[in-house]
């Protein structure tokens, strides 16, 4: 079961969105989970993002500069990203292109 809940901020330019849900695995308890994810318009072409997720003992959290190449249709991300959990971290550099037939 998820409940998002979403919260437009700075008239449009940025949004909040926090997710908790709960699902009941095979032969196991109940495990929880929760998701973050905030963005903010930084200029015209430009969109700052963040993600901040846990489920169980893993937490993973990214963020990064968005670049609009052509506005809602064509984006580049540059975002670095971290994982936590079961005593191990591991660090990611990420660069992805998106394509959004809006």
């Amino acid at each position: 079961m998820k409940l998002p809940l979403s919260v437009s901020l700075w008239e449009g330019d940025g949004y909040c969105t926090s997710t908790p849900a709960v699902a009941s695995r095979a032969k196991s308890r109940r495990a929880g989970a929760l998701r973050w994810r905030s963005s903010a318009r930084w200029s015209i072409a430009r969109v700052l993002f963040g993600e901040v997720a846990r489920e169980g003992s893993t937490t993973f959290v990214h963020g990064g500069v968005r670049y609009w190449v052509k506005r809602d249709r064509l984006a580049i991300d540059f975002s670095l990203q971290r994982e936590r959990g079961d005593g191990t971290t591991r660090n990611g550099a990420v660069i992805g292109i998106g394509w959004y037939d809006l």
